[in-house]
């Protein structure tokens, strides 16, 4: 039949029955007749649907938040986030969906692990309300559940968004992420010139030591150019050479240093037979006359002149070609084996022999040859008797001197001195006694002295003998008893001969018959 209001509804003025507490308000005292905002609104952290009583009658749910005033039913938190704590008052306390997950519905109490994992080809950050709102970047890849896009790493790249891997860097490309950009390499950068990239760099390989290249994109070692012949390439990842290649070297290709020892590539000291100058192209024979027999000359100062005695007939020898002719002389820088150019060799000089292979050699002492071309000492000739050759000579040196005397094979112009009681004349091939009434009692003498009167000189006299007593010698006699008149004759009567050069009369007072 009526009465006063109860709690939880109001009760205007004329009510026929009360009514429920209109939703956002709660009605805690009885016999209330309206609600104010200023007294009734339903507190933060809490909603009030019809009815309520008490202003912390109904809580906020998990999922959900409510700020003051909530009528019904609290206000849900929007997708994109959760909740699992009660007596939440804005959407601000809504708990971000957690990071590499999406949370597509509102009101969540949890992340679902389960099934809301991000897909492969997306990141989802914190937050994150749709699966496929966030493509994986170009330049990254995104496997499930990822929060980020997750950079390439250097040596790939992705040119792509939405990807769930990086791409290995082609050859010939190089791929080096930015350290400044969150991403990696979208595009691959070529190749560097003096590098090459063999696939799925990150940094080039500098082409090695021995090679250059200016071009890029190289994929493979081999693809870099051998260092040019007569050039050099020091160190790796050069675009140009190192410089020419040092004097005395040659550098065929891909040399690595100025002065290369030999090696598989032909690089080496300049060989044998050859000089080298400096950046050489090939090494330079050295020319006809000369040979090198080792290695490393660096001009043609270096090629040394055939040797006396051999011939260098080509050029680019490492020794002489062989031994001259016998009667031939072969000089200096000589060419073949019988020369008649006189600068570098001829027949075999007059006075001389020449042997084959050797320096001309004089004619030995007591020879000589006007003849050229002799091969041995046996051709040369035997110095004629009288005459005198010293050696080496085209013709005799000489007569023999007066007082000496030189027998066939003579080297000396007195070869042999003249003994006393001979003399020998300046073209004396043997010493000659001396005749008849002449004496020679001195050595190398040309003539003999005449025997003096008084005594005798008997053939090859080196001394004069007193004529014999009972005799008398004149000038000139050749025997100790002359009878011819002439040279002495025995003592006439009237006087005595005591051996003297002339008779003595017998003196006063005395005779002889």
């Amino acid at each position: 039949t009526g009465g006063r209001c109860t709690p939880g509804h109001v009760c205007p003025a004329g009510s026929a029955a009360q009514q429920p507490c209109p939703a956002r308000y709660f009605c805690q005292a009885e016999g209330m007749s309206a609600v104010t905002d200023e007294d009734n609104i339903c507190p933060e952290r809490y909603y009030c649907p019809p009815g309520t009583n008490a202003p912390d009658q109904n809580i906020c749910t998990a999922g959900n938040y409510c700020p003051q005033g909530t009528g019904a039913a609290p206000v849900p938190c929007p997708a994109g986030t959760y909740s699992d704590e009660t007596g939440l008052s804005d959407s601000s306390q809504c708990t971000d969906c957690d990071e590499g997950f999406y949370c597509p519905e509102p009101a969540q109490t949890e992340v679902n692990t389960d099934d809301n994992a991000c897909p492969a080809g997306y990141y989802c950050p914190a937050g994150t309300a749709e699966k496929f709102t966030f493509p994986c970047k170009a330049g990254a890849k995104c496997t499930q559940g990822k929060a980020a896009s997750v950079a390439c790493p250097g040596g790939k790249y992705q040119g792509q968004t939405g990807q769930t891997s990086c791409e290995s860097c082609p050859a010939g490309k190089v791929c080096k992420p930015d350290p400044a950009s969150d991403v990696g390499v979208v595009t691959p950068a070529d190749c560097p010139a003096g590098h090459y990239c063999e696939g799925g760099n990150e940094d080039p390989t500098k082409c090695p030591a021995g090679t250059k290249s200016l071009a890029t994109e190289l994929s493979a070692a081999a693809q870099c150019g051998l260092c040019p012949v007569g050039k050099y390439c020091a160190v790796p990842g050069l675009t140009t050479d190192s410089g020419n290649c040092n004097a005395g070297f040659f550098c065929q290709e891909g040399a690595s240093r100025a002065d290369p020892p030999s090696d598989d590539l032909g690089n080496k000291p300049c060989p044998p037979g050859h000089y080298c100058l400096e950046g050489t192209t090939a090494p330079t024979p050295c020319p006809k006359g000369t040979y090198r027999g080792t290695a490393g000359a660096v001009s043609v100062d270096d090629c040394v002149d055939c040797d006396v005695g051999k011939y260098c007939a080509i050029a680019g020898l490492t020794a002489p070609t062989g031994s001259c002719t016998a009667g031939y002389y072969c000089v200096s820088r000589n060419v073949e084996p019988t020369p008649t150019d006189e600068q570098i060799g001829r027949p075999c000089d007059a006075g001389f022999y020449c042997e084959e292979g050797e320096d001309q050699k004089e004619c030995p002492p007591g020879t000589y040859s006007p003849t050229t071309g002799l091969v041995s000492a046996d051709q040369c000739l035997a110095c004629p008797a009288g005459r005198y050759c010293e050696g080496g000579r085209s013709a005799t040196s000489g007569d023999c001197e007066p007082g000496c005397y030189c027998p066939e094979g003579s080297s000396t112009q007195c070869q042999q001195v003249c003994t006393p009681g001979h003399f020998c004349e300046g073209t004396s091939p043997e010493e000659r006694e001396c005749l008849d009434g002449s004496y020679q009692d001195e050595a190398r003498q040309s003539e003999c002295k005449e025997c003096n009167a008084g005594f005798l000189c008997p053939v090859g006299a080196s001394s004069q003998s007193p004529c014999k007593a009972g005799y008398y010698c004149a000038r000139g006699s050749r025997v100790a008893d002359p009878t011819d008149g002439e040279t002495g004759d025995e003592c006439p009567a009237g006087y005595y001969c005591p051996g003297n050069a002339d008779r003595v009369p017998c003196p006063a007072g005395t005779f002889r018959n």
